[in-house]
């Protein structure tokens, strides 16, 4: 029996998240162990499934370049941030969609 490498078992992960089919899909690093190739095409994969079918995905990325292109808003923690953290828009499309609600939310 072969063993399954990394990154085909994060491929494998993803595959299994995606037959589920929830309406949110937690996903803790989803691209580590792929090369940033085959990170663009499971980044793509997961946010077209996420707007064909109206679903959520919260993603922990810790690669800048990942989240600028995929991420519609971004959470940031840090020692350097006032409150230990920031909450910001990185979509602009999203500013006319009535979702600045989520911002209001967590600066309360």
């Amino acid at each position: 029996m072969r063993k399954i490498s990394g990154g085909e078992q994060q491929r494998v992960a993803v595959a299994r998240v995606l037959l589920q089919n929830p309406e949110i899909i937690l996903a803790d690093e989803p691209t580590s162990n792929l090369d940033a190739a085959l990170a663009r095409r499971v980044l793509t994969l997961l946010r077209r499934k996420c707007e064909q079918e109206n679903r959520t995905i919260i993603a922990v990325l810790h690669d800048r370049r990942m989240v600028e292109e995929f991420a519609d808003y971004e959470l940031e923690i840090g020692a350097e941030f006032e409150n230990g953290w920031r909450f910001g828009l990185k979509n602009p499309a999203l500013k006319d969609q009535k979702k600045d609600y989520l911002a209001a939310d967590l600066h309360r």
